[in-house]
């Protein structure tokens, strides 16, 4: 992470080298960077005197299982070779085994301040003892279509450039209702804590061998699809790029930044908006001065964009690679790449 001409932090990809934004970032991952920041920040602020302590509020609570049990051995660590200590407010009792040290078979100090302002007394009504209410069950599909059910579970749309963690299981189960509601019952409903899941000895409880081997492909091939969709499509646009192209003006800063939220980001869908009269008065040659500026600066792809066929066929050497015989790989493609386009659609309004 870095800071920017303007005196903004922006995060920097490992992988790619590229820079971006935080608001481009999921939540868990900025979260987390965020942290890092203050860690950061405290170590410099310390310089040779004692560790300071460490107060996390809750800071890991968007993240999924294996990104907390991450964090926390990180964290654990630095406070063995430095000293700080380190204090995490939960309200979330099952998060204190993520901080279990279960090689060294060590466990944090944990009080429940709760407990300990009820200790001593007994139980004065019966509404302190009282069951809390069963969490709501997933309703049945009862052989409603897929698209009915999916409105009735709320799923919503395919994000492109979120976090492919959460995507919704029913863009890859579409075809497979009867399972994804058993696994809505399990509390699983994103793509990040499926796979955790079938990581975890716990999916022994919920599927068959067969069904954990095909989800496993499945999480892959929905990854694959993201990965080859974004090819030649550049990144998505927010108001940071907009304000940074020189381009924009105060006077339509507002209005653009607007109009990219509601194409998803897609800079060639901007600029479409833009040709078809959605910015007013914008002059044609800002509008070209801004299509420069996105292309110099790696917001619009040089390459042209995989079509569906193409999609499809990405998919399948996925598929393949991870144990699905050819034949078999080319339908099941078929299938997750069209449920994932039409996921994709549905969060795209008509412009």
């Amino acid at each position: 992470m870095g800071a920017a001409g303007d005196g903004t932090f922006r995060a920097r990809e490992t992988e790619t080298g590229e820079w971006r934004a935080l608001s481009e970032l999921s939540t868990g991952t900025r979260m987390q960077l965020l942290l890092a920041v203050r860690v950061a920040f405290a170590a410099e602020a310390e310089r040779g005197r004692a560790a300071l302590p460490l107060f996390l509020d809750e800071a890991l609570t968007t993240a999924d299982p294996e990104r907390f049990r991450a964090v926390a051995d990180s964290l654990r660590r630095l406070s063995e070779e430095d000293g700080h200590q380190i204090f995490y407010l939960t309200a979330q009792p099952e998060e204190v085994r993520f901080w279990r040290d279960d090689r060294a078979g060590a466990a944090p100090a944990v009080i429940d301040l709760a407990a300990s302002r009820r200790a001593g007394r007994a139980v004065a009504v019966p509404d302190e003892i009282a069951l809390p209410p069963a969490a709501p069950e997933p309703p049945p599909p009862g052989g409603l279509p897929p698209e009915e059910y999916a409105v009735r579970i709320g799923v919503d749309p395919v994000r492109p450039w979120g976090d492919t963690a959460g995507i919704h299981v029913f863009h890859l189960l579409r075809g497979d209702l009867d399972l994804l509601q058993r696994l809505l019952r399990a509390g699983v409903g994103r793509l990040g804590p499926l796979a955790s899941l079938l990581d975890s000895g716990e999916a022994e409880l919920y599927l068959s061998p067969d069904e954990r081997a095909a989800l496993r492909r499945r999480i892959e091939g929905a990854r694959a699809w993201i990965e080859a969709w974004r090819e030649g499509r550049g990144r998505p646009v927010d108001r940071d790029p907009l304000a940074a192209s020189g381009a924009v003006t105060r006077t339509f800063i507002d209005r653009l930044t607007e109009l990219a939220g509601e194409v998803d980001g897609d800079p060639r869908r901007l600029l479409r908006a833009i040709d078809a009269g959605a910015v007013p008065r914008f002059r044609d040659q800002s509008r070209q001065r801004l299509e420069e500026w996105l292309r110099e600066n790696g917001y619009l792809g040089d390459a042209d964009p995989l079509d569906a066929h193409g999609l499809e066929r990405r998919v399948a050497m996925t598929l393949t690679a991870h144990g699905s015989p050819p034949e078999a790989a080319l339908a099941e493609a078929a299938d997750l790449a069209r449920s994932m386009a039409a996921g994709l659609a549905a969060a795209r309004p008509s412009i």
